[in-house]
């Protein structure tokens, strides 16, 4: 009895954790596509992009990822990085 039911119990608990990561990571995916198809991608007139979900120690959601800017938009947001005062007022923002 006591073997069975432990078991069962710590099979459980474990269930329990992976269902709420995996809660978390929908939630978290949901929120970051929601923003970049709503906010990134127009904006910044993406092309592709690449992405990949992390955890940190304690569970944290982060996300790394690439993206390729249109060439027409692009450098109408930046303006032209050729020019010193351009570089400068860019690496303020």
């Amino acid at each position: 009895m006591p073997a069975t039911r432990k078991g069962t119990y710590f099979r459980l608990k474990e269930a329990d954790s992976i269902l709420r990561q995996k809660s978390r990571l929908i939630h978290f995916h949901e929120r970051f596509t929601s923003f970049f198809n709503t906010v990134f991608k127009p904006k910044f007139g993406v092309t592709d992009h690449w992405f990949q979900y992390e955890f940190q120690g304690r569970g944290n959601t982060h996300v790394h990822g690439f993206a390729w800017f249109d060439p027409e938009v692009a450098p109408k947001l930046f303006g032209d990085l050729d020019e010193a005062g351009d570089r400068a007022e860019y690496t303020r923002f």
